[in-house]
This record gives C-alpha cells, sequence and structure tokens, in this order.
C-alpha cells in the first residue's frame, strides 16, 4: 500500500498520514533507493533477503531514517531494541469473510520487577566495566559473576549452565536479534530498589 500511495499518490486510493515521508526500500537496486532518503520511513517487507546482510546492515547505519523491517526472520547484523519488537495479530473484530482489523503487540514487553530478586548467580554480557561492577557487588553478597563476553554467548551459557536461580544482564537496546534464542517464558525485566 505504501508502494502504491508512493507511485501514484491520491490515485492509488491510499491515504497515508505521516509527518515523514515513508517509501518502501526492496528488491535488487535497494542501495541506490537508500542513497536518495534522507529522515524518511522506510519499510522493508519480508522477502527482502537483503536485509540480513553485513552490507546492508553497515549502509542502513549510515543514514538519518527510521526503519520498519517485517520479517520472522532474526536479524543479526542490525542492533536492535528488545522492546522494539512487535507481533501483528488478527482481532477478528469484523467475523469471517470481512475485513480484519490488525493490531500491533510488543512481543517482549518490559515486566516492572518490584519484588527482590534474589539469584544464585549473575551472568553479565559485558567483559569489561559492566562485568566489575557487578563482580563487586556479586562477591560482597556471595553470589558468582560471570561474563558471557559478548551478547551472542549469552545463550550457549544458558544450555550448559541450567542449574540455580540466575540474573542475566544485557543492554537490552542492542539485545533484539538474539531475543528469539532465548525461551519465550523468560521475561525482560527491570529491577528496581526497594529501599
Amino acid at each position: 500500500m505504501i508502494r502504491e500511495h508512493y507511485e501514484n499518490g491520491e490515485e492509488s486510493g491510499v491515504t497515508l498520514s505521516c509527518m515523514r515521508n515513508c517509501a518502501v526500500l526492496e528488491g535488487k537496486n535497494w542501495q541506490a533507493q537508500l542513497s536518495v532518503y534522507h529522515e524518511n520511513i522506510l519499510f522493508i517487507d519480508e522477502g527482502n533477503l537483503f536485509v540480513t546482510t553485513k552490507e546492508s546492515a553497515s549502509a542502513i547505519q549510515k543514514t538519518d531514517n527510521y526503519y520498519v523491517i517485517v520479517t520472522r526472520e532474526g536479524i543479526e547484523t542490525l542492533p536492535f531494541s528488545v522492546s522494539e519488537i512487535y507481533g501483528i495479530r488478527d482481532s477478528g473484530k469484523y467475523g469471517f469473510l470481512k475485513q480484519t482489523y490488525n493490531e500491533m503487540y510488543q512481543l517482549y514487553p518490559v515486566v516492572r520487577q518490584t519484588e527482590t530478586v534474589r539469584p544464585e548467580w549473575i551472568l553479565t554480557e559485558d567483559s569489561n566495566s559492566g562485568f566489575q561492577f557487578f563482580e563487586k557487588i556479586s562477591s560482597r553478597n556471595g553470589l558468582q559473576c560471570i561474563s558471557a563476553n559478548g551478547k551472542s554467548n549469552i545463550f550457549r551459557f544458558l544450555l550448559s549452565h541450567k542449574e540455580g536461580k540466575g540474573l542475566i544482564i544485557a543492554d537490552g537496546a542492542a539485545f533484539g536479534s538474539q531475543q528469539k534464542t532465548l525461551p519465550h517464558h523468560v521475561p525482560w525485566t527491570r529491577s528496581f530498589p526497594t529501599g
């Protein structure tokens, strides 16, 4: 629909109401298309295989556009926030054989954790200052703190260390590409000190 509106304007029968220009990035000529867009909202629909390449990730990160990527595949090459992964569900609001209303919902919502968290061990994504900070806190409380040495190693660690209750500390702003590897029952929580 956005492509139709971009190509044919009002004659497309599509009304687009947005403060920014919207366009579709697709096909073999995606690089040439990308070079002309600035401060646009660009939509990339599934089936555009270029979106999973390092080349496209590098090009996309150098632009000032906002991207809406529709895919069922993981995109390991782009950093994106866990809280910006959405699903689309069909509400069935209008019944069968009629227009349906689709709504977007946050696939991995952040859950506010107000109760005290009592882990048996702590795993940090970071191996530098973040790890050092949590290692000091852990040792004061008699806990083991382990570094995963990078976000892509967290799932591997969890597969081999199933014992005990753990607390994983990772940067959610770049962890979206890894979320598909974690079990769906693992909630994202933010912990707020109570005293």
